[in-house]
């Protein structure tokens, strides 16, 4: 029985990781509700997600990550991966070549607003003794859903949806993120380690695709990630060795309960992200909101992590 309750556990930590991931990721990054999307492409897209976040808590963990600035080179691990072996974006898409493609989006998208703001500071101001900081970034996550989302009547051809259709899709999948949040909570976060079988599976899993798939579609591939990487694992390895081995690291920070009143605050996401859908709609500029933001944010996104490698692997070892 304690082998079940707690993979079950582990289970809710993992799934929970995972939809909060792939709300930033791909719910807000999309901010619609395609046409050609159902439920269960959703739900697959969660799936996908937790494996890809049982990665990242395994990189977490194992490398006893304790700051934001090693959270940061995690996050682009994520973000490789799933855009490198996986979706293969990372390659060149959409118009974008590489090298381009390597900020775009691991740095600008999935590091930065995936896994520092929607999976780690949001776990931490919903756990906050007051609920100003769940509001602040409730404001925020809406306000830039509101604007991000509105840029996509510049594709070609343009995607828009009505405000109610809008509204309802930010609103269910708000109301999913709320739960998400308190899996991880009931699945004890802060004592999550990651069993030797599940990283041999993801390992197995991810070089498999990779043989299958990502190398005879791209065969530069492996030069273009392994390097990437490899750079990773140095710095997190480095980091690893200046922290004391009973650091409690970031995860402590999803140990305190989650706080009813902070979590009521995510109701803001829908509105706020609804209202600046609408009134751009009526009287937004002629600006296309994708590039701008694609651009700052991939030079923002490479200066950061570059800051961030330098800043752990220059940390004094703890001598053993």
């Amino acid at each position: 029985m304690t082998r079940l309750r707690q993979a079950m556990r582990d289970a809710a930590v993992v799934l929970g990781t995972g939809y909060s991931l792939f709300f930033v990721s791909e719910t807000m990054f999309w901010s619609l509700w395609r046409a050609d999307e159902s439920l269960l492409v959703r739900v697959g897209g969660v799936l996908f997600y937790s494996f890809l976040g049982y990665i990242l808590l395994a990189l977490v963990t194992r490398f006893r990550i304790g700051d934001a600035w090693g959270l940061l080179i995690a996050g682009a691990a994520f973000g490789w991966i799933g855009e490198g072996v996986f979706a293969m974006t990372l390659f060149g898409a959409g118009g974008i070549p590489l090298p381009f493609t390597i900020a775009w989006t691991a740095l600008a998208w999935h590091a930065p607003l995936s896994v520092v703001v929607g999976w780690w500071m949001l776990a931490r101001a919903l756990r906050a003794p007051r609920v100003w900081p769940a509001v602040r970034l409730a404001l925020g996550l809406g306000l830039f859903w509101g604007v991000w989302g509105y840029g996509w009547r510049f594709e070609t051809p343009p995607v828009t949806a009505e405000p109610v259709e809008f509204l309802l899709n930010a609103t269910g999948a708000t109301a999913v993120l709320a739960l998400a949040h308190w899996a991880i909570g009931a699945g004890r976060a802060a004592g999550f380690r990651p069993s030797r079988i599940g990283i041999g599976v993801a390992a197995v899993a991810t070089l498999g695709f990779s043989g299958v798939a990502t190398v005879p579609q791209v065969p530069f591939a492996p030069l273009v990630l392994l390097p990437l990487l490899a750079l990773v694992w140095f710095a997190l390895r480095r980091g690893a060795g200046a922290v004391a081995a009973d650091a409690p690291g970031i995860m402590a920070d999803f140990a305190p309960p989650l706080r009813l009143r902070n979590v009521t605050g995510l109701a803001l996401i829908p509105v706020v992200a609804t209202a600046t859908y609408m009134f751009l709609l009526e009287a937004g500029p002629e600006v296309q909101p994708h590039i701008v933001f694609a651009i700052v944010a991939s030079l923002a996104g490479s200066v950061v992590l570059a800051a961030g490698v330098w800043k752990t692997v220059r940390r004094k070892a703890i001598a053993p």
